[in-house]
């Protein structure tokens, strides 16, 4: 995480992507919404500047992040 703050309905997040062999390094962002007895979204984009195949990097984390966020959440 290089960035977190609290906002009126949840959260928002960022971090940075490592640079690898295949793609350069870039950022990922997420809000974190309560949705009260809905349930939570969290919605998420992310970028690599100057790559012309990012080769589902960006996908990839994403998921990611958001996976163990639910594994998180089940254990309260």
């Amino acid at each position: 995480l290089s960035a977190a703050t609290d906002t009126r309905a949840g959260a928002y997040l960022e971090g940075i992507l490592p640079g690898d062999m295949l793609s350069s390094a870039g950022t990922v962002a997420f809000d974190v919404i309560d949705r009260g007895d809905q349930g939570t979204e969290v919605v998420g984009a992310s970028e690599i500047k100057g790559q012309a195949f990012a080769w589902g990097k960006g996908e990839r984390m994403l998921n990611d992040v958001i996976n163990k966020a639910e594994q998180l959440a089940r254990r309260y």
